[in-house]
Order: structure tokens, then C-alpha cells, then sequence
């Protein structure tokens, strides 16, 4: 393998000023394998990795995280309706609100207000600022204020609308109605009053490798938009206090959910203070239109970006002098581009990328990886079904699946169409595979299924974690499992909430308010908890 530096060394060496990335690859270039094959390389080096994806690209790769750190590492945030990501954009830990989280406050609000194509007036810009730097005074001067949205809606709806009367603001510069009016959705009882009032934060300081998958909402010109906002700001709180760590977002499409004129001042922040904290902003994107249609894109996104990484192009071969023009590449690296994966290696399995720095140096080296590396980065979707149908018949040792091809094994799939894949196991490996090979082959027999429900059913009882935190009761009431956990109070007391346990694409998650992915280990009887950790079953009966 050849070692390539794209991050440090050309910024010691001053052939970029920032560690930022910008990466473009049609569907079926390798981009997701190019990627995947990025972020372990940065997880395996301690640096943190947070991704905003909208195809579940990474599920492989965060899932054998997860297992390999027994459910420490590895989260996987699936939005759903009924566990939605939320926030509370007023809350800082340290109490202090610096310019530019007034900023990040001020662009939130106006994502909220206007629409993409609808630009505000430099004087309701003032009103605005005026109205979050008022609001922020009050509740730092004031404890009795809960920071949070609810609260900031009620100061513009009576104190700073006298403010503004005061003052005969006109409402031609500022119409207060419409702002409560356009707001409202977000305040108590309305639609969407959960985003924004959150009286949980996202714990996500010390895990250093998390997914927020956003392919339920993509769609949606309002949650979108603010769930990207949203995980972005958590990023950037996570990377004020990880000082001297390196950290990493990478949003896959979700950029397209932020590429809008009244996003561009935060698109800056975001990059700006990515920098000023050892961290790096990748975005990843295979849609070529919506690139260069975007002014947005190329001021905040692509000029911020001193390393452009590219995979081949020939599905854009009629578009690539736009491309060319956006990127800024010379005819040299141009050439270099258009040569990938024209000249392969015929008995080696790889896929060539582009890679350019600050626009002086650049070369098109191969991403060529491990049989083990495949079975975690594929995208292929009866692949993956089929490998983690498997994996879940080996303990989630997918690691078993590969060795050198002494004997050829045929499983059939357990779907519709009963298709035969091919998959090559060791024969060291046989005598474990070869119960499992059995159960898989004889379908007929329904025993060797196991189910959810059978999972459940076992799991019932109480619980305790191995590591001290909140034990817990799995239990079934009228049809439906439930969770309830028991947390000891500083008064002495226990606290206790019920949550409701779901099934989403086989996976079982408990519904906190953040989906917690619970599965079962039954030849140890233990479960593992993700974000959570180990529990064992209990000997003694739970202080409850």
C-alpha cells in the first residue's frame, strides 16, 4: 500500500490552508468504497467522525465498529417521527455565547423564517440580531428564564415587540406578526414544537464515531434543513472541548439541505471554526447539476476546500468543462481526471480516484481493498442483506466470512426469489460455519429461524450494566415490549421512564428520544446496548 498525507503535511509544507474536502463521484464510481475506506483510516488514528448520510452508505462500517467496541462506539441515529433528532439551540454548557454562536443562532432562526429563495432586508437582519442578542442578555441575567425556544418566541411576542414600538420600527422593516406567525409552528403545541426545545443534549463527546442517517426526511424542505443544522451545531460544540483531537464532519447529499443564499454566512462559520479547532468539513456529493448550479456551492463549499478529490468522470464526460471551470483545474489535472480507470490492472479488483492539492500538486492513485473491507463497504442491497442475515447467525463476527478460497459454499438467500449467491470460506473456518451453512440451507425448517419476537421473549427480565450505569427491566405489556429504567437521584430517590421498544428493517431499538439499538447475545445471555454498552441479567431483583 502507498502512504498519501492529504491532510497535514501539505499544511505544514503550506500547499493548503485548511484541511477541508471536497469529493464528487458519480453513482457506481467507488465513491462510497473510496469513503468508507477514509473514515477508518481516521477512526483507527483516534480522530473523531461524525456523518450526515442519506443512503446508509456507512451502516457496514459503523455496525463492525459497534461490535468491536461492545456497543461503545459505533452510533447509528436513524431519524424517524417518532424519534426525532432535537436540540435546543439557547443551550451552552459554559453559559457564554460567543459571536459566532450568536451567529449560528441568528441563521438558524432565518432558515426558520424564510424561504431559500426569499432574502431578508438589511433592516429586519437588525431586527433579528437585535431580538437574539436582547433575548441571550435576559437569560443570562436571569436564571428563572429556561433557555430555549419556547421562551425566546414569548420575549419577541411581548417584551421586544414593546421594545420595537419604542423605538417605531415600522412594520415594512420589520413585521413582527409575520415572524410570530411564520414561527409559531415551532413553538409550544405546534407542529414541530420538539425540534427546537429540547431539554436533553446530544451526549456525543467520547464516541468517536457516529452516523445520523436523514434518508426519512430528505425530502422535506423543513426538517431537513434543521436536522443538518441541528447536528452541525452539535458538531461544533463537541469540537470546542475536544482540544488537540483531530475532528471530522462528512455530509453526504445532506449539503444540498444547507446550499441555500440565507445559509452561506453559516456555511463560512461552520468551515472557519472546523479549522480553528483541528477539524476537517468533507462533503460528498454525486449530484454534478446541482453543483454547478450553485453559486452557494462554489463560495461557501468548494473555495473553502483546499483538497478536491474526484472519481471517474465519464458519466459527465458532456458536462466536465463546467466541472473544470468550478473547480479551477488546469488542463494537466484535467487530463489526469479524465485517465481514470482507462488502464486498469486485469487481474486486480480496484477503482482509480483523482486526488489534487491547493491546486499545485495532484496524482490518480487506486483504492484497492480487502475482502473484509468489501463485506463492510458494500452498498450493494442484496449483499448487504444477505451478509448481515449472516452475521447475525455468527455473533456478528463477520471477520469469518473471509480467508483463502479453499472451499466454495452455496447459501441460499431467504428471499422472495431465492436466489443463489456464491461466498468463499475458509476451511478452517467449516467445522463453526457448518451448523450455521445447515440452518441456512434447510429453510423448510422453521426452527432454525429465529425472530424478534423470540429475542424479546427472551430478553424479558431485569438487567444491569456491567460499566454502573441505569439497570432496567425488559418487559411485555398488552401486546408490545416495553423498557423501564431505574435512576438513582443526588436526593436518594429513583427515578424511573418507560420506553417504548420498535422494529425498524430487522433491528430492534429502544425509543428514548434517540433511537438506542438493543441486541441480544444468546449463547452469553447478554445485551449490548448503542449507545449504552454491555448489560448482564440481574441475580437480585432491582431496587425499584
Amino acid at each position: 500500500p502507498l502512504h498519501i498525507d492529504i491532510s497535514d503535511l501539505p499544511m505544514k509544507k503550506g500547499i493548503i490552508t485548511n484541511r477541508n474536502k471536497f469529493i464528487l463521484g458519480p453513482s457506481g464510481s467507488g465513491k462510497s468504497f473510496f469513503t468508507n475506506h477514509m473514515v477508518r483510516q481516521y477512526y483507527e488514528q483516534n480522530a473523531h467522525v461524525l456523518l450526515v448520510d442519506t443512503g446508509n452508505s456507512y451502516l457496514g462500517l459503523c455496525e463492525m465498529i459497534n461490535r468491536k467496541t461492545h456497543g461503545e462506539d459505533g452510533i447509528y441515529f436513524t431519524y424517524t417521527t417518532e424519534n426525532p433528532i432535537a436540540f435546543n439551540p439557547f443551550y451552552v454548557e459554559d453559559g457564554v455565547f460567543d459571536i459566532e454562536k450568536k451567529e449560528s443562532i441568528k441563521t438558524l432562526i432565518l432558515t426558520l423564517w424564510k424561504r431559500d429563495d426569499e432574502a431578508p432586508t438589511r433592516a429586519e437582519e437588525v431586527a433579528l440580531s437585535n431580538a437574539v442578542s436582547s433575548y441571550i442578555e435576559l437569560i443570562t441575567k436571569n436564571s428563572s428564564v429556561t433557555p430555549c425556544f419556547n421562551t425566546f418566541y414569548e420575549y419577541v411576542k411581548t417584551d421586544y415587540r414593546a421594545h420595537l414600538q419604542e423605538k417605531n420600527v415600522r412594520e415594512k422593516d420589520f413585521d413582527i406578526d409575520n415572524f410570530l406567525n411564520v414561527l409559531e409552528p415551532y413553538y409550544k403545541g405546534g407542529e414541530y414544537d420538539y425540534l427546537l426545545n429540547s431539554d436533553k443534549e446530544l451526549d456525543l463527546l467520547h464516541k468517536r464515531f457516529i452516523v445520523f442517517e436523514l434518508d426519512n426526511i430528505k425530502d422535506h424542505k423543513i426538517l431537513f434543513p434543521i436536522t443538518t443544522i441541528i447536528i452541525m451545531e452539535v458538531f461544533i460544540n463537541k469540537m470546542r472541548k475536544l482540544k488537540g483531537i483531530r475532528k471530522l464532519i462528512l455530509i453526504e447529499e445532506a449539503w444540498k439541505a444547507i446550499a441555500s443564499a440565507n445559509m452561506a454566512d453559516y456555511i463560512k462559520y461552520l468551515y472557519k471554526t472546523v479549522r480553528k479547532y483541528f477539524g476537517e468539513a468533507i462533503v460528498v456529493t454525486q449530484e454534478v447539476e446541482d453543483i454547478i448550479s450553485s453559486p452557494i456551492v462554489k463560495e461557501s463549499i468548494i473555495n473553502n476546500s483546499d483538497c478536491k478529490i474526484l472519481l471517474d468522470q465519464r458519466k459527465y464526460l458532456n458536462k466536465f468543462d463546467s466541472i473544470q471551470n468550478l473547480l479551477g483545474l488546469t488542463d494537466k489535472e484535467r487530463s489526469q481526471v479524465l485517465s481514470i480507470n482507462l488502464a486498469n490492472h486485469p487481474n486486480r479488483k480496484y477503482k482509480e480516484v483523482w486526488i489534487g492539492l491547493g491546486g499545485t500538486q495532484s496524482a490518480v492513485y487506486a483504492t484497492e481493498v480487502s475482502l473484509e473491507e468489501y463485506y463492510t463497504f458494500t452498498t450493494e442491497e442484496t449483499e448487504k442483506m444477505e451478509l448481515f442475515a449472516l452475521s447475525e447467525k455468527l455473533g456478528g463476527n463477520l471477520e469469518l466470512l473471509s480467508g483463502l478460497p479453499k472451499a466454495s459454499v452455496i447459501l441460499k438467500s431467504q428471499s422472495s426469489n431465492q436466489s443463489t449467491i456464491k461466498k468463499t470460506i475458509s476451511m478452517k473456518h467449516l467445522n463453526f460455519l457448518f451448523p450455521v451453512l445447515l440452518c441456512t440451507l434447510l429453510l423448510g425448517f422453521s426452527s432454525c429461524k429465529e425472530t424478534n419476537a423470540d429475542r424479546l421473549r427472551a430478553m424479558r427480565g431485569d438487567w444491569e450494566s456491567i460499566k454502573n450505569r441505569p439497570a432496567f427491566t425488559l418487559f411485555e405489556e398488552n401486546g408490545q415490549y416495553r423498557v423501564t429504567t431505574y435512576r438513582k437521584t443526588y436526593r436518594g430517590t429513583i427515578q424511573t421512564e418507560t420506553y417504548q421498544i420498535s422494529e425498524q428493517d430487522g433491528n430492534l431499538f429502544i425509543e428514548t428520544g434517540l433511537s438506542v439499538l438493543l441486541t441480544y447475545d444468546k449463547e452469553n445471555d447478554r445485551i449490548l446496548l448503542s449507545p449504552g454498552g454491555e448489560y448482564k441479567r440481574s441475580k437480585q431483583p432491582i431496587k425499584k
